[in-house]
């Protein structure tokens, strides 16, 4: 599939809804993080959180960058899948810095992301399969396990 560099075609509209997504919840997590750190007297900026982020970054790296090629490569249909495998790696990562919760997210927006790109690549709906569950269901049920947790 062609994909246009006109602004107002859907691949130039789709390239920039993930990259905006992500841009949105790091500015929310480090809004978030910055507080609850106020919060306990101690900065944000420690080792401990600078080894998370340089965990997290390639894997969004990679989402990010194959968000903007994608399209013109024929992977406009796969971004959702993309982006879960994306995630699921930075998740991962993140694991060892974080809960074992975190990882196990991960795996499963690597299987998810995996799975689709494998196995449901030509069925018409994987893509709003991918991104209602990798980015809708998963994410609330993964906030009622945290909110549930503490």
């Amino acid at each position: 599939m062609e994909c246009s560099d006109n602004p107002g075609s859907d691949c130039m509209r789709m390239r920039g809804v993930h990259p905006i997504a992500t841009l949105v919840l790091i500015a929310e997590d480090l809004f978030f993080a910055q507080r609850m750190a106020r919060a306990s007297g101690q900065s944000i900026w420690n080792p401990a959180t600078y080894q998370a982020v340089r965990a997290i970054l390639p894997g969004v790296f990679v989402a990010l960058v194959l968000s903007y090629a994608g399209p013109h490569a024929g992977l406009r249909d796969s971004l959702s899948a993309i982006w879960s495998l994306g995630y699921g790696s930075a998740l991962w990562s993140a694991g060892m810095f974080s809960t074992r919760e975190v990882t196990y997210y991960g795996v499963v927006q690597l299987l998810t992301g995996a799975v689709v790109v494998v196995f449901l690549r030509d069925w018409p709906y994987a893509f709003y399969l991918a991104a209602g569950l990798s980015f809708g269901v998963y994410q609330m049920l993964f906030g009622l396990l945290i909110a549930w947790k503490r």
